[in-house]
């Protein structure tokens, strides 16, 4: 049987990059045009955040998480000025952050539940 660490890595880290992928050439027939453009950037945001609490075993430290939400920041800003290929757009900045603070929240809920589980050993 997979370690609680492994199933960690697969669900929170593995589906959501999948699923992103998966918006693209099937999301124009399964997603209104909203969810469209937005739902791959929420859930490759979610799996970035959650890759690093999965590093660093649900101790993130805060320059790590301050650091990619001012790349997402940047790089939304950088689209907009015309310095990359894109549309800087303000939804897109908030799938970032929406999505990132989700998978925070859900891990931290994680880490909590880990932590009581092992006290009872």
């Amino acid at each position: 049987m997979p370690s609680a660490r492994l199933l960690d890595l697969l669900i929170h880290v593995l589906c959501p990059l999948l699923l992103g992928a998966l918006c693209y050439p099937s999301g124009a027939q399964v997603l209104p045009s909203f969810l469209k453009s937005y739902a791959a950037d929420f859930l490759w945001a979610y799996a970035f955040a959650a890759s690093l609490w999965w590093v660093w075993e649900g101790r993130v430290p805060r320059p790590w998480l301050l650091t990619a939400a001012l790349t997402a920041l940047a790089f939304e800003g950088a689209q907009f000025a015309g310095l990359l290929a894109g549309t800087g757009d303000l939804y897109d900045l908030l799938a970032y952050l929406g999505g990132g603070g989700t998978a925070l929240l859900v891990t931290r809920r994680i880490r909590k539940r880990m932590s009581k589980t092992q006290a009872l050993i």
